[in-house]
């Protein structure tokens, strides 16, 4: 299994100038480390802050994934390397369970 430490305990953010890093920084980190071309970069700007971010950014990655990466739709074909782009926002949580305080 591959030692993944180095990316454990990095501080979310956007501010590299204070060592912070956001999901996009991690990915272009992991694939630059393992020999990738790829590096998630559109020639736009970073967002500088979480509301930036969904105000401006939020479908840069998958147009990026979509214009760069093969859509595989057989679990079985996926490689090391391979990003799997699930929507979180389907994932409904119900209100008794709220209640239990499971989350």
């Amino acid at each position: 299994m591959e030692d993944i430490t180095k990316y454990l305990g990095l501080k979310y953010g956007f501010n590299h100038k204070k060592n912070q890093y956001h999901c996009v920084d991690v990915c272009r980190m992991w694939y630059k480390d393992h020999g990738y071309k790829h590096c998630f970069d559109d020639g736009k700007k970073d967002p500088t802050s979480c509301e930036d971010f969904h105000k401006n950014h939020q479908l840069r990655v998958l147009r990026y994934l979509l214009k760069h990466f093969d859509k595989v739709r057989d679990i079985d074909k996926l490689q090391h390397g391979d990003v799997i782009v699930f929507n979180l926002s389907l994932i409904h949580i119900s209100e008794p369970t709220r209640r239990r305080g499971i989350s």
